[in-house]
């Protein structure tokens, strides 16, 4: 069975991006946080957040492109550098989607903010 889902999972892997006219990138927070102690210095540390990027055909049937751990600006930018250069000229918006996560996420002066703010 396992071998199975491997073959059907590489041949999807393996295959060349579809064009998108919009790539659609949204994170997604996988359980929750978890602060410990330092004993040292009783200081609280965020010791797990776990956030994954994904990137999505927006108004295709592209479907989900890729994801990868993380949600910084360097994590997108890392996936984007996997990808081929030319396929890149496929879509619009990347750089400007970037920018405005990049500004939205300066607004918050902690991790505690932005993590509130999403139920406000």
């Amino acid at each position: 069975m396992m071998d199975a889902f491997r073959t059907a999972a590489a041949t999807v892997i393996e295959a060349p991006l579809p064009e998108v006219q919009v790539l659609g990138i949204d994170e997604t927070r996988r359980g929750r946080t978890r602060w410990e102690q330092d004993p040292d210095t009783g200081k609280w540390q965020l010791t797990r957040d776990r956030w994954h990027t994904g990137f999505v055909d927006a108004l295709g049937t592209g479907g989900l492109l890729g994801q990868v751990e993380g949600r910084t600006v360097a994590d997108v930018l890392a996936w984007l550098s996997t990808t081929p250069l030319a396929w890149h000229g496929t879509f619009m918006g990347t750089r400007e989607l970037l920018e405005a996560k990049e500004a939205a996420l300066g607004c918050f002066t902690s991790q505690q903010q932005l993590d509130m703010a999403s139920f406000a």
